[in-house]
């Protein structure tokens, strides 16, 4: 028993001085993760807004554009 304490020792040393990722490859890593998720929600989202829109037709409503509008704030409102 003896014998086999320091194998066990330096092994478990080796096991606990392993590198970690440094900042970047951290970084990297969680922005792919954030970047998929973004995405999977974002297509999420446009089907669930497709079916609102379908059964907003289906039931005679008009739906509003979804296209964004732009304002001309270049003169001022006098009003």
């Amino acid at each position: 028993m003896l014998r086999i304490a320091p194998l066990l020792v330096a092994s478990l040393c080796s096991v606990a001085c392993q590198k970690e990722p440094d900042f970047d490859t951290q970084y990297d890593a969680t922005k792919s993760v954030i970047d998929a998720r973004t995405k999977a929600l974002d297509a999420e989202m446009a089907n669930k807004m497709e079916a609102m829109d379908r059964e907003m037709d289906v039931r005679g409503f008009a739906t509003p554009s979804t296209q964004p509008t732009t304002t001309d704030r270049s003169t001022p409102d006098n009003g």
